[in-house]
């Protein structure tokens, strides 16, 4: 489609003006026109894009492509971004408009969507790095000097809520801690650490400096990471200080869960992943690289559970691709599952270490049937009988949260010894109630998870963000802990800068799917380039993400937060020049 831009200026900003108000009233209808304010930018952005879209414009870099190709090229966009419509428009239809009315809207705002998506695409697919030869002098000194944003902005943070978050999983731990009773609940490991980090200092201060180290230098990494491979310093310093300003990575940086540290660990290995690909293995040539992988895969598959499948998977899937190229990879990696059964068999068993518990594998199945069962669904008296064994009937009506299975699976009514010694008739028994209720059951699991598919929540979603404290108070007073004010007037503007997070539309930065879908982007524009390797790195966020669809307990962002972490990443391989493989190993 090919008309003068020139020439048709004003029809085109006219009609950008019009698709984007679509949009616009789409995404926040019945909120304060406030709100407006802050999608000015957006309204800009989507006009241009719908110009360019209009004008052709976003179609050139395509024009090389043959026909078949280019049919999948656009089919991609229009999956793409209806999804991404679905994952924004929650249940916020207009009532008081008419069917018809809400479809043309809908319609509209499909076509805006698309036009953005085209547009953010094409400005991406522009940039064409020119380095054909990277310079290794880059000095590790640069890891630091990366680090300097989050190490100020999360020590604020930490000075604010003295000695750092924690909730009752945290106090959990700690109370291991003291009395030297593990249980694996939460991944013994991370208890551990959490125990070798105020062997000095006891305290959960001490836990907080640690992991705010942490997370300062893999982001330092990752600047320092991308500055070898040429990436424009702008670029980076954007990257980097968007990861240090978001209040997500300055609350999370003080909080004591094992998510904070598991996604740190995704994240380095993500970018050890890039590194292999890059340098076709070479990377691992020093020591110093060995035992940053090393680590770092450690890491990963012992700080959650689920980490070491998302390892092993990822593993698996560069292997066959790559073959034998990456040959030293698989080798520590062999060594580092090895490690994890040491740890998790001899070792556990030598510190009396408790098994966690396996209806933690039950959440999906278990939430499903509370949702038949509190909405009176199709159900035998056969089946009734046996969930009635497992929790009072009348008690899985009263429990049940459409976006938590907690309450029901932490009643102290639920018959825990009952659901084990039938676990094979449990899910023998979901598996017909689902059948039977298709319509009660899609419902159910599509708010189950929506925290994980979903930009725009439900109007009854809730969802677990952060905690500042130590909670419960009278708990950790117990354990001798307690929140300390250091600066008043300081913990009163960091109060604020999270308080505005929570309302909309800036509580999508607290909605998982918004990264995921980035991430999804940043890599078909890899693929588009040339660079289709590149996705890869995506590869252990997204295995992680579809865990989660499979067994997520609670709406709690920090489940995906992985998510967030491994976005900036994704960002920046876009601006890696197809010419700059490395040969040798530098960390």
């Amino acid at each position: 489609m090919n008309i003068d831009l020139k020439e048709n200026k004003a029809l085109m900003r006219s009609i950008g003006v019009i698709l984007s108000t679509f949009l616009i009233y789409f995404l926040i209808q019945n909120h304060k026109f406030i709100a407006l304010l802050l999608f000015s930018l957006l309204i800009i952005v989507l006009i241009k894009s719908i110009q360019s879209s209009i004008s052709g414009e976003v179609f050139r870099p395509y024009e090389s492509f043959n026909n078949t190709k280019k049919l999948w090229i656009y089919i991609f966009y229009f999956i793409f971004s209806f999804l991404l419509f679905l994952s924004l428009l929650g249940s916020r239809f207009d009532a008081s408009n008419s069917l018809l009315g809400n479809l043309i809207i809908s319609f509209l705002a499909l076509l805006s969507l698309i036009c953005l998506v085209l547009f953010t695409t094409y400005k991406l697919l522009r940039y064409d790095s020119n380095v054909t030869e990277l310079s290794l002098t880059v000095s590790k000194y640069r890891i630091l000097v990366y680090s300097i944003p989050s190490l100020i902005i999360y020590s604020i943070y930490l000075i604010s809520y003295f000695p750092g978050a924690m909730s009752p999983d945290s106090l959990d731990q700690w109370s291991q801690i003291i009395s030297h009773e593990f249980n694996d609940w939460h991944p013994v490991a991370h208890t551990w650490f959490i125990m070798l980090t105020t062997i000095i200092w006891k305290s959960p201060a001490a836990f907080s400096v640690v992991q705010i180290l942490i997370l300062s230098f893999v982001i330092g990494y990752l600047g320092y990471n991308f500055e070898k491979y040429g990436v424009n310093k702008y670029v980076i310093w954007i990257s980097i200080l968007c990861m240090s300003a978001i209040p997500i990575n300055g609350i999370y940086s003080i909080t004591m869960w094992k998510d904070i540290l598991y996604s740190a660990c995704m994240l380095l290995f993500s970018i050890f992943i890039f590194n292999l690909i890059k340098t076709k293995g070479n990377w691992l040539d020093t020591n110093l690289n060995i035992f940053l992988y090393f680590i770092s895969s450690l890491g990963l598959i012992m700080f959650r559970h689920n980490g070491l499948i998302v390892f092993v998977v990822t593993l698996v899937i560069l292997a066959i691709i790559f073959k034998s190229n990456l040959k030293k990879a698989y080798f520590i990696s062999i060594i580092v599952v090895v490690v994890q059964l040491i740890i998790t068999g001899p070792l556990y068993h030598f510190f009396n270490v408790k098994s966690s518990d396996p209806n933690e594998a039950l959440a999906i199945p278990t939430q499903l049937i509370a949702s038949v069962i509190a909405q009176d669904g199709n159900l035998v008296q056969e089946q009734r009988a046996f969930f009635n064994e497992v929790l009072p009937l009348e008690m899985w009506k009263k429990l049940y949260n459409p976006y938590s299975v907690d309450p029901i699976k932490f009643n102290e009514q639920y018959n825990r010894n009952f659901l084990l010694e039938n676990k094979n008739e449990f899910i023998k028994q979901w598996l017909v109630v689902s059948f039977n209720n298709p319509g009660l059951v899609i419902k159910a699991y599509l708010k189950q998870v929506s925290v994980v598919w979903q930009i725009k929540q439900f109007n009854d979603g809730v969802s677990t963000l952060y905690l500042t404290d130590i909670y419960p108070k009278e708990v950790g007073e117990q354990m001798g802990l307690a929140s300390i004010v250091i600066n008043e007037k300081l913990t009163s503007v960091i109060n604020q800068i999270l308080s505005s997070t929570w309302s909309y539309p800036l509580k999508i930065i607290w909605r998982p799917a918004i990264y995921t879908f980035l991430i999804i982007l940043f890599s078909f524009v890899n693929i588009l380039r040339g660079n289709w390797k590149y996705s890869l790195i995506s590869l252990p966020v997204m295995l992680n993400t579809g865990m989660l669809l499979a067994a997520i307990p609670a709406q709690d962002f920090r489940y995906s937060y992985g998510n967030l972490l491994v976005m900036f990443l994704a960002f920046l391989t876009v601006f890696v020049g197809k010419n700059s493989n490395l040969r040798g190993g530098t960390n």
